[in-house]
């Protein structure tokens, strides 16, 4: 499917002259200046190939949870937002007057409609919320394990996201890595076995020890951090017993509450 929409796009966008070469903040600021409509839906085009790359990933990222269907309509939502908004055109914004502000927006929309996409999206809703809940139900066997502001911040896209780099620029890389994983794999148990789908430490950790390369690439660029700098701190964590992980990220979740 992404394939035939890809090449309908790029047709429309060859009306644009090299707009394989232009910058991407040109081509979005000659879109929003555009009076012509036509015109406007062949620069439309020619954004959304030049972005498409970002599409591939994200489904890359979450084909587990989310459907070609799924990435395509965020990924052409957050462009169109950016595009009808024009932030990067506000005085008040931090944005204003920044020669690549077109560039930053469409970046940090896409990532916050894929975060929003994991909360929000009725067929993967029922697993962030029962990992929630499953996180709650550890301060039951685990002891006060999530105080209600921290578990608030799971349902705002933004605070997760900074969220997870505090933890990791203050070197708590087991703990950015467990939550990036909660909202990014399948971390929870399958539906037709446990209605609940609830957090699965097994499957954590499983995924913990799998860790490849595209998962440093996508963790490196996802939240702004060098891919060597990633690798490096992550790729010890491929080497720990199950148990030593598991511990961790038990103990990680009964001190949330006390942070």
């Amino acid at each position: 499917m992404l394939d035939e929409y890809y090449k309908i796009y790029r047709e429309r966008a060859n009306n644009i002259p090299g707009w394989e070469h232009k910058d991407k903040n040109d081509l979005i600021n000659s879109c929003v200046d555009c009076d012509d409509i036509e015109q406007y839906d062949y620069y439309v085009a020619a954004i959304v190939c030049r972005y498409w790359p970002a599409l591939c990933s994200s489904y890359q990222q979450s084909y587990m949870a989310a459907t070609e269907e799924d990435v395509y309509d965020w990924f052409i939502s957050s462009i169109m937002y950016v595009l009808r908004n024009k932030v990067w055109r506000r005085p008040e914004s931090g944005l204003y007057g920044d020669a690549k502000g077109p560039d930053k927006c469409v970046n940090v929309k896409l990532k916050c409609a894929r975060l929003t996409f994991f909360q929000q999206n009725n067929r993967f809703n029922r697993k962030i919320n029962h990992g929630v809940e499953s996180i709650e139900k550890l301060t039951e066997e685990l002891g006060d394990a999530c105080a209600p502001s921290t578990v608030d911040q799971i349902h705002d896209n933004s605070a997760f996201y900074a969220w997870i780099r505090k933890e990791y620029l203050a070197m708590n890389y087991l703990n950015a890595l467990a939550l990036d994983l909660i909202i990014s794999s399948d971390v929870f148990n399958d539906y037709k076995k446990d209605p609940n789908q609830s957090f699965n430490m097994k499957k954590l950790v499983k995924q913990i020890k799998s860790l490849d390369t595209n998962y440093f690439k996508y963790f490196a660029q996802e939240y702004d951090f060098s891919i060597g700098d990633v690798q490096n701190n992550f790729s010890r964590y491929k080497l720990a017993p199950k148990k030593v992980l598991q511990d961790n990220i038990e103990f990680f979740f009964q001190t949330l509450g006390r942070a």
